[in-house]
């Protein structure tokens, strides 16, 4: 597909405010092999992130979601996304329990008793 290319968007995340400044925009050409390199010794903040867009000739895409490069800003983020996890989980089970209880109280879930012997039924 000639004109193909990516954008690549090195933002800079502020940890008080949580406000995003673009650091760097680099318009990678159609070519065999796309790669990069990236350390914080080339000056690049700890709390650097990156997109990522596509574009052929004017027309560009929608960026990526903003993914951390470096290792502790990149654990947080899945930190708060196993916590996040966790409450879900934790909420659908709550929520179930609730709904079999009212479904116990209302008399529309029978439960069946030590001493009830149940025979099959004719259709």
């Amino acid at each position: 597909f000639h004109g193909l290319g990516t954008i690549l968007n090195i933002w800079m995340v502020d940890p008080s405010s949580g406000n995003l400044t673009l650091l760097n925009q680099t318009f990678l050409p159609d070519t065999l092999d796309t790669s990069a390199v990236f350390s914080a010794v080339s000056g690049l903040p700890q709390q650097a992130g990156i997109t990522l867009q596509s574009y052929v000739a004017t027309c560009q895409s929608n960026q990526t979601d903003l993914l951390y490069l470096f290792t502790p800003a990149a654990v947080e983020q899945s930190q708060i996304y196993s916590i996040l996890l966790i409450v879900g989980l934790c909420t659908c089970i709550l929520a179930t329990a609730y709904c079999l209880r009212m479904m116990k109280k209302k008399g529309s879930y029978k439960v069946k008793e030590k001493d009830e012997t149940f025979t099959p039924g004719k259709f």
